[in-house]
């Protein structure tokens, strides 16, 4: 059963060559967790030195999957004044990486051009309909007014593109960028792909791959869903239609055949009660797979499609007036027990129960990075003194235990993870100095 983390932002370090002594004086169970280091993709990506929002943007967002036996991530190259999107590929356990150019550089913040935005981040899709390479990239909200040939940036390759051998792998397999997914949605209406922003691919359990994006502001956003099966994409469809004083920044998931999404709200009210940021959590969950049938609330009330009032959607408010809440991360085991998290002031506020529906606990405490279902635990990652250290707990329950830690080596600025058929693949820049830094890859195969 596939299970995915969306849009995993936690800051992740990882560990030198040496890492597997180093696990064994320090990992509690060594026959059930296995490192691999897939080695360093370039030592030349890009980190912002001048920026809006942040200086991360290798890696960040949608910008690795795991397909076919191979590893994809998506990257800019460094530094400041070069910025070009790039596409690297090498095969599970392979030696080398392979890397594509694309002729395109980050196009900047689009008050400032001097300054990186870190929205702008590269989201990589691949179909298994027809082993397509899909792109969306470089984009914050942009109208052709912002920039007129790269307000909506989207690449694709031929078919069969992901699965090519090495000796094929070159820029020859994609057609070259466009503004559009479908040209006649745009016929139909010229700012169907305008104010585009977060891109993020998924796959449901039929192959189907879906995209989702937000349209509009913080507090006025949009979700959309939008399909590509195999020869073409669907019509984007509005997941929320709220008020215009309404924001929501959701985690979708697929699990057990079903997507699921975990949020916050974001509303001006809020805001002038104090509230910083966002506030709540918030989950839902649609009986099939491409979310585009009615969703239901925690207890299995049906909001219909699109969702037009999120507050029976709560399940939890934790925060108070002068207080920030962040980071909904969720998880749905194979068996059905369910797993939730956000920061308040920086604690981490721990929900779970066996079931969806059943009567939600919460414990302080746990990890705040993105969870994982293997087996009939949950696990997460998460960073202590610079280094990685994963966790678990039965699902269900709150019984965190360390099963993990690197202890010296190699360390890490942040990365982004993903979980594929219980092994997690982590991709990180190495800590540096300047625009230019390493990126690397490594993975954790876990035995159930």
């Amino acid at each position: 059963m596939k299970r995915f983390i969306l849009i995993p932002f936690l800051p992740v370090i990882a560990f030198s060559v040496m890492a597997n002594i180093l696990f064994a004086e320090s990992h509690r169970f060594l026959d059930e967790i296995k490192m691999v280091d897939e080695g360093q993709v370039a030592d030349n990506a890009l980190r912002f030195t001048n920026y809006q929002f942040g200086p991360r943007i290798t890696p960040h967002g949608d910008c690795i999957k795991v397909y076919g036996g191979y590893i994809f991530v998506t990257w800019y190259r460094g530094g400041m004044d070069d910025r070009t999107v790039m596409l690297s590929r090498k095969e599970i356990g392979g030696d080398t990486w392979k890397h594509i150019e694309f002729p395109h550089q980050h196009v900047m913040f689009r008050r400032d051009r001097t300054k990186g935005d870190s929205h702008n981040t590269i989201a990589i899709g691949i179909s298994p309909k027809d082993d397509t390479i899909h792109l969306l990239f470089d984009m914050h909200a942009y109208t052709p007014s912002d920039f007129p040939d790269d307000y909506f940036n989207y690449i694709h390759s031929e078919k069969g593109a992901a699965l090519v051998p090495d000796s094929e792998w070159s820029i020859d397999l994609f057609h070259p960028k466009q503004n559009y997914l479908e040209r006649e949605y745009v016929e139909e209406n010229p700012r169907k792909y305008w104010r585009v922003t977060y891109p993020v691919f998924f796959t449901a359990d039929d192959g189907e791959l879906i995209v989702r994006w937000r349209i509009g502001g913080h507090t006025n956003a949009t979700m959309y869903l939008t399909m590509y099966d195999g020869d073409s994409w669907s019509p984007s469809h509005k997941w929320n239609d709220f008020d215009r004083t309404s924001g929501v920044y959701p985690r979708f998931g697929i699990y057990n055949g079903k997507m699921a999404a975990a949020w916050h709200r974001r509303m001006s009210s809020d805001h002038r009660l104090g509230y910083i940021h966002n506030r709540g959590l918030y989950f839902g969950y649609s009986e099939s797979g491409d979310g585009l049938s009615d969703w239901f609330t925690y207890d299995g009330t049906n909001m219909g499609f699109p969702i037009t009032d999120q507050e029976p959607f709560r399940i939890a408010d934790p925060s108070e007036p002068g207080q920030r809440a962040r980071q909904r991360e969720f998880v749905i085991t194979e068996n059905g027990a369910f797993h939730a998290h956000l920061q308040v002031n920086g604690s981490v506020k721990h929900f779970y129960s066996a079931s969806i529906g059943d009567e939600l606990q919460s414990s302080d405490g746990g990890p705040d990075g993105p969870m994982y279902a293997i087996g009939d635990r949950v696990y997460s990652i998460g960073l202590e003194g610079g280094r990685p250290v994963i966790v678990s707990t039965e699902e269900g329950a709150h019984n965190w235990r360390e099963e993990f830690r690197v202890t010296s080596g190699r360390t890490y600025r942040y990365g982004n993870a993903v979980n594929v058929d219980g092994s997690m693949y982590f991709y990180l820049m190495e800590q540096g100095s300047g625009d230019k830094q390493p990126i690397h890859v490594l993975r954790f195969d876990i035995a159930e």
